[in-house]
């Protein structure tokens, strides 16, 4: 049996981090908008779009740093924080800062949700890579 499919699975989930890193940094921004800020008022979802930004980053940085580095080892690591950071990706906006109240707003209707299952994948995906990692370790 061939061992490439387990070896390619790996940089599959490297593009899969970069690219749902991206879209976790730059989709309030732009694809999902958050509200837009009015006079002085600015709005939880303001806060949350600009920490969702730092998060998504760094997760589509650890994401390029798998197609970096060959060793399991280290590609469990940078799976471990990309996991850890899928979970504070989800925890922004729905827990930790939040976005505005209103069910009608663009936040509540675009963003919460996007967000959650671009988080969701993440963790499901940071989980899957880890157990095909650790399974080729052995």
């Amino acid at each position: 049996m061939s061992k490439k499919p387990i070896l390619a699975l790996p940089v599959f989930f490297a593009f899969l981090f970069i690219i749902i890193g991206l879209l976790i940094a730059i989709g309030p921004l732009t694809l999902f908008p958050v509200c837009e800020v009015m006079g002085t008022m600015i709005m939880k979802c303001f806060w949350t779009a600009r920490a969702e930004l730092g998060i998504g980053l760094v997760i589509a940085i650890l994401g390029a740093l798998g197609l970096w580095f060959k060793s399991p080892q280290i590609r469990l690591g940078l799976g471990i924080g990309v996991f850890l950071n899928a979970l504070l990706a989800l925890l922004i906006p729905t827990v930790l800062i939040g976005v505005c109240d209103h069910g009608h707003a663009s936040c509540r209707v675009l963003t919460l949700p996007a967000l959650t299952v671009l988080s969701n994948l993440l963790l499901l995906g940071a989980i899957i890579n880890g157990l095909v990692l650790v399974k080729t370790k052995k």
